[in-house]
């Protein structure tokens, strides 16, 4: 009987514990204004995210920051147009560091520099 009760104990405090995420999960949110097609991220093939719409997450082995922004490659095509996130010119932030384990929301938005659009990531 005792051995019971401990066993019993055991099972109750492994099942009590939360597990740490293994990884990085990130759920994409289109706030772009359209859908965007053919989308890839860090060379994953994503396919479309419809506008308004969420990707569900997504699992990366690691990803980057800078300045506190997502930091990745980030392509895709919106009204036929082929357009790369604005991570892909870092300017003077140069405050590069790993997400930790976890899940995230990344908004996808679409801002102009130099006439040109280009897609916008933040974390929500």
């Amino acid at each position: 009987m005792k051995h019971l009760i401990i066993t019993a104990y055991i099972f109750i405090i492994a099942s009590c514990r939360k597990s740490e995420p293994d990884a990085i999960y990130v759920n994409f949110v289109n706030h772009a204004g359209q859908d965007i097609s053919n989308v890839t991220i860090d060379n994953i093939a994503i396919g479309t995210i419809q506008d308004n719409a969420e990707t569900g997450v997504i699992k990366f082995n690691s990803f980057s920051t800078n300045s506190g922004l997502p930091f990745c490659t980030f392509r895709g095509q919106r009204n036929n147009q082929s357009m790369e996130g604005l991570t892909q010119f870092p300017g003077c932030g140069n405050e590069r560091s790993l997400l930790s384990n976890g899940t995230y929301n990344i908004e996808i938005k679409v801002s102009q520099l130099n006439a040109t659009d280009y897609f916008d990531l933040s974390f929500r």
